[in-house]
């Protein structure tokens, strides 16, 4: 309830807003899914109008998600949970996560849904950098 508090308050300017990233920002480090989902959504759109900013927290947030969506680290439907978070962020800011592209290769035991899935962030994350790597995997 507080994310969504939070969400919609509208800071006075950019020094309360940085103080409300200060504050959220220690928050990355949780354990729990949602609360961590409910933190990328809340960041995202509070620093939506501040490319620089904006920036920032899908860098700082791209870390805490890598690590969500390992396959040792929850069970298949929380890492498509997160996947899903992944595909919504990479259609709306392609850049978010070019450089961690092998994160999303498949694995042999992924289920058919979390490789389409993945497969879906592959397509969004193809450059000229790394489109044979992508293209071999897929």
């Amino acid at each position: 309830m507080l994310l969504e508090v939070v969400s919609r308050y509208e800071p006075k300017d950019q020094s309360e807003l940085i103080d409300i990233f200060n504050l959220l920002e220690t928050r990355l480090r949780t354990t729990s899914c949602s609360v961590l989902l409910g933190l990328v959504k809340v960041l995202v759109d509070l620093s939506i109008m501040i490319p620089k900013l904006l920036k920032q927290v899908l860098v700082r947030v791209r870390s805490p998600i890598i690590t969500h969506i390992r396959p040792n680290h929850g069970s298949p439907e929380l890492r498509v949970c997160f996947l899903q978070q992944v595909l919504a962020l990479v259609k709306r800011f392609p850049d978010a996560f070019a450089s961690e592209y092998k994160h999303f290769f498949f694995r042999d035991d992924d289920p058919d849904y979390v490789k389409k899935i993945l497969a879906d962030i592959l397509v969004e994350l193809v450059n000229e950098e790394n489109s044979q790597q992508i293209l071999t995997e897929l």
